[in-house]
């Protein structure tokens, strides 16, 4: 058992360790009382300026008292190579371990933030690790290593060992076919725009899925399948079911060919919502839209993954959680790979406007394929490469690699001719 003696109570000392400790499977307690601190039996760590004797010591910063903000510029440093916030040089770590990781797992820097980019998501490039080039480290989940091995020679035979991780394949479907079943009226104008643009080859391509002389580029849902099967990976599905708009253009709901696409998929893997731009100022429109998948499954729908990654702190997590949400899978970049979280450990949302500590679980990814593609600018190779290096960070710190995907980019078709490889390497990675 790990035993955290503090002074001062509070709910996002509760939280941090909640991240450090619980949220991987390892045994702590927080005991307020010195004297029934110094009494217990374990592993002893003092959070405070005083520290009794054999006991390991990390000084506080302030940041984990309820409703203190942090500074505009956070002091940083190092701590066995691996960049701190922070940092004070105090205690036996330097820096404020457990307010740096409320910091970080709290998306604190993201609440209020006017600066938004073209989609209205938080502008990544405001973030203080993506400034300093740390977002593509799980800072949390080195520091709780070094931790854990600070701990295993100060209390010899006494540390808990770290669990090990897994990995898993999520898939958004924003457009679950490229040309079939999309009614009389989108089909018809496609045609016709084909033909006025001299689309030939996109229109030859159309006219034979279409007609069933080829498979729709888009079908690639036994293959993904049989891939992550074959490297004996889990994989998990999101699927757009607003209505139709600028950003939003899946299937209607009502259509056979999607009904019957997810109940498939359901019976074999778990199905989740990914709401639509236009729900992101509606919830009436966000509980239709986990209504219309409840109503297709006949289960109840507790992950979700917003489209486009868009989500505004507080608003979309409390409106998730009302509406019966259990898990978002939503915390990832959308600009390049890495940990939004700091951690690659599933952990529990901090509302940090209302200072309490949620039942909503926060799923982090760290790459997407539309990051290396779009954003990045990577070619399959090069995308191989990084997702090869994350893998290698994630496994260093016993943690989990998620990768999102989508369905048409295994397709080949288009811009996403040669990329099915990647996929292939980000299954067998996360089977690993």
């Amino acid at each position: 058992m790990i035993c955290v003696y503090t002074a001062f109570p509070g709910n996002r000392i509760e939280y941090a360790l909640h991240v450090l400790f619980g949220a991987v499977g390892l045994p702590y307690q927080i005991i307020h009382d010195e004297a029934a601190f110094m009494a217990s039996d374990g592993i002893k760590i003092c959070y405070g300026n005083a520290s009794p004797p054999g006991v390991l010591n990390i000084m506080p910063s302030g940041i984990l008292r309820d409703g203190a903000i942090a500074p505009a510029h956070l002091p940083c440093g190092r701590w066995h190579d691996v960049p701190t916030l922070f940092h004070h040089g105090l205690g036996e770590c330097g820096f404020d371990l457990p307010g740096a990781v409320f910091w970080l797992s709290s998306r604190m820097e993201e609440y209020g933030s006017v600066i938004r980019d073209n989609l209205g998501r938080y502008d990544d490039s405001q973030s203080l690790t993506v400034r300093h080039g740390w977002h593509n480290r799980p800072l949390i989940d080195e520091w709780r290593n070094h931790l854990l091995a600070l701990l295993a020679e100060r209390f010899p035979g006494q540390c808990p060992k770290l669990p090990s991780g897994g990995g898993e394949v999520t898939v958004d479907v924003d457009s679950a076919f490229a040309y079939r079943h999309k009614g009389v009226y989108r089909t018809a104008g496609a045609l016709v725009r084909d033909l006025i643009c001299g689309n030939r080859k996109t229109l030859g391509e159309r006219m034979a899925a279409l007609t069933g002389k080829a498979q729709d580029p888009y079908d690639t849902y036994a293959y993904i399948r049989e891939t992550c099967r074959r490297h004996g990976v889990s994989l998990r599905w999101f699927f757009l079911l607003a209505d139709f708009g600028a950003h939003d253009k899946n299937l209607s709901y009502r259509r056979p060919a999607l009904r019957t696409l997810i109940r498939t998929l359901t019976g074999e893997s778990p199905v989740g919502i990914h709401p639509g731009m236009g729900s992101h100022t509606s919830r009436v429109k966000l509980e239709t839209e986990i209504g219309r998948l409840q109503e297709i499954t006949g289960m109840a729908v507790t992950d979700s993954r917003q489209h486009y990654l868009r989500l505004e702190l507080p608003l979309t997590y409390r409106r998730l959680e009302a509406l019966g949400i259990r898990a978002d899978h939503s915390m990832g970049y959308a600009f390049d790979t890495g940990f939004r979280l700091g951690t690659t450990w599933p952990v529990r949302w901090y509302d940090a406007d209302a200072e309490r500590m949620s039942d909503l679980l926060l799923v982090p990814f760290c790459a997407m394929d539309t990051s290396l593609r779009k954003y990045q600018r990577m070619t399959p190779a090069a995308a191989c490469e990084r997702l090869g290096e994350l893998h290698q960070l994630v496994r260093a710190t016993g943690g989990h690699f998620r990768v999102l995907w989508h369905n048409e980019s295994v397709s080949g078709h288009g811009e996403w001719k040669g990329w099915k490889p990647v996929f292939e390497e980000a299954c067998r990675l996360a089977g690993q």
